[in-house]
């Protein structure tokens, strides 16, 4: 399927026809709950040109007639009302739900044909129980309207055919090469990734966000789970309090006492009442070559005098992330005994994923794939499940700690074969996933 956007004239007629639709209509709003007369219209374009595609009919016709049978047979073998991998939130197939609408509440069994014009009135226009074309969707239409996304050129043509617009799209729809294809798919896996899971981690944020005066602890051995989790923190704070994060690296190799020099001329209460006005900020230090001193010290001229120079009604936030491998190191089963560090950190808990957390994973890039690259993975739910197990077995390892080993998961092998199974690079992960640096 070919994708791409409008040009810079194409943005400004798609604006000026919403605009003029939005003020004399109803039904052509940008947001979800507004838009029906667009979604209509919309999905009338795409239904009569599968309709005259697969039944070799004019389009036009409305008059155009076809036996009852094949129209049934059409829309459970294909997609035209809903993506067959679809669910809704109780998780039952939405394929199979509007099939069995279609069948008790519209078909008359008595006829032997249905109409063209027949089908769109009473499943495209009533007044209950719509039914939209499987890619004419409230999101395809915010991006329609943003006109920076990228889109599939026939959404495109109908929600440009819907607005009214008399010249012909494709002097105003800029196609998109196979590369940037690509780069799109591995944005979409990243994406996906980035609000995968971790919730209780997530957890552990969001209850201390409005009270960050405790450093955030990240121990574990993987340098890839951890930018996981840092990725994921970065995704939800962003979409909670709405600003851009700056991510500053600390020079762990320096003396705390040299630390103390940069942060008192680095973070002056001027910098920082500047800087959160626009942005949060993630301070990130690696401290597995630290002892249990040399960490309290830290936290008690460093990080303690930021905290003192925050004014904490700015909207942007200061969070420092302690992230280390964990192992031969005295604060690992010490810090909780100490007055310090005891009130001054927050340990985030990795924890193992489980077959039904990956499954979800899998399902989900897949129907982005399927959606927006017409690219389709997988033939069934159950193939998701498979591979999970499939994945789980293969990264499972067995790591050191403190207690003696334990199972854990290989990361970087398991985000290796997720890239894999989307027929994407591994290699742009690691250009991509490279925010947190890895030690």
């Amino acid at each position: 399927m070919v994708r791409g956007k409008a040009s810079d004239t194409g943005k400004l007629m798609i604006k000026k026809a919403h605009k003029h639709k939005n003020d004399t209509e109803k039904g052509w709003a940008a947001n979800d709950k507004g838009c029906d007369q667009a979604l209509m219209l919309a999905s009338e374009h795409q239904f009569r040109k599968a309709f005259a595609k697969r039944f070799r009919r004019n389009a036009d016709d409305d008059n155009a007639d076809i036996p009852i049978r094949f129209f049934l047979e059409w829309i459970n073998e294909n997609e035209v009302f809903i993506k067959k991998e679809s669910r809704n939130r109780q998780g039952l197939s939405s394929h199979e739900i509007v099939i069995e609408y279609v069948n008790e509440n519209f078909i008359n069994h008595d006829l032997p044909k249905i109409s063209l014009k027949e089908i769109i009135n009473k499943l495209i226009y009533p007044q209950k129980g719509k039914i939209r074309f499987y890619n004419i969707t409230n999101a395809n239409w915010r991006r329609f309207l943003g006109c920076d996304q990228k889109i599939e050129e026939d959404v495109f043509a109908a929600f440009w055919n819907a607005l009214g617009i008399e010249e012909d799209y494709n002097l105003f729809f800029e196609k998109i090469n196979d590369f940037e294809i690509e780069e799109d798919k591995i944005n979409e896996i990243i994406s996906e990734l980035k609000t995968f899971n971790h919730d209780s981690q997530i957890r552990v944020v969001k209850n201390s966000i409005n009270d960050y005066t405790q450093a955030f602890l990240l121990v574990h051995q993987c340098p890839w789970r951890r930018s996981w989790v840092l990725n994921r923190i970065e995704s939800e704070i962003q979409r909670l309090i709405k600003l851009k994060i700056e991510i500053e690296t600390i020079n762990h190799r320096l003396s705390v006492q040299e630390l103390k020099r940069r942060f008192d001329k680095n973070y002056s209460t001027e910098y920082l009442s500047d800087k959160l006005n626009r942005h949060h900020l993630f301070l990130v230090i690696h401290i597995d070559d630290y002892g249990l001193e040399r960490l309290e010290y830290f936290i008690q001229n460093c990080w303690k005098t930021i905290l003192e120079r925050v004014d904490r009604t700015q909207k942007g936030k200061v969070l420092l992330f302690l992230v280390a491998k964990g192992l031969g190191n005295d604060w690992q089963t010490q810090w909780q005994d100490s007055q310090i560090l005891q009130s001054s950190l927050r340990e985030i808990p990795l924890t193992l994923f489980t077959p039904t957390d990956l499954e979800d994973l899998i399902l989900n890039i897949a129907t982005k794939f399927t959606s927006q690259f017409n690219h389709k993975i997988l033939q069934s739910g159950d193939e998701a499940r498979l591979k999970a197990d499939t994945l789980l077995t293969k990264c499972i390892c067995s790591v050191p700690s403190p207690n003696g080993n334990t199972k854990d998961i290989d990361t970087h092998q398991l985000l290796n074969d997720i890239f894999q199974i989307f027929h994407c690079q591994p290699k742009d992960l690691i250009r991509q996933w490279q925010t947190y640096p890895h030690r």
